[in-house]
């Protein structure tokens, strides 16, 4: 299986990446490093690392090509700088974007998966 993760370079997607690499898969990740570091990430031939961000879409549209699930737990974890400036750290077009994602992959396992935002209502 081909998979696609954003924010992968975070805690939780370099996690992430170490379970699917570890299960056979093939990992792409897309991170910006805002928040997650390149060495939070394995060194493995099956893992492709491309920074940038998920708001470039050319860039999301030839990194989900090809990919047969997208997962997407980048959702920045500094809390307070959501609260003071909530339109630079969680912006509606990203989210557009990771729904984008899964369809412009053409996958055929229609596996997607992106964590609910907190604080929310």
């Amino acid at each position: 299986m081909k998979v696609l993760i954003t924010g992968g370079a975070g805690f939780i997607g370099s996690h992430l990446a170490e379970h699917l690499l570890a299960a056979g898969s093939s990992v792409r990740v897309l991170d910006n490093l805002s928040t997650g570091k390149r060495e939070n990430l394995p060194v493995h031939q099956r893992l492709v690392f491309v920074q940038g961000d998920i708001r470039d879409r050319s860039l999301v549209t030839d990194t989900a090509r090809g990919m047969d699930a997208i997962v997407a737990p980048g959702c920045g974890r500094l809390v307070q700088a959501s609260v003071d400036d909530p339109l630079a750290r969680t912006r509606p077009t990203s989210t557009a974007r990771c729904i984008c994602l899964r369809r412009r992959a053409r996958n055929t396992s229609g596996a997607f998966s992106m964590p609910a935002r907190r604080g929310v209502r």
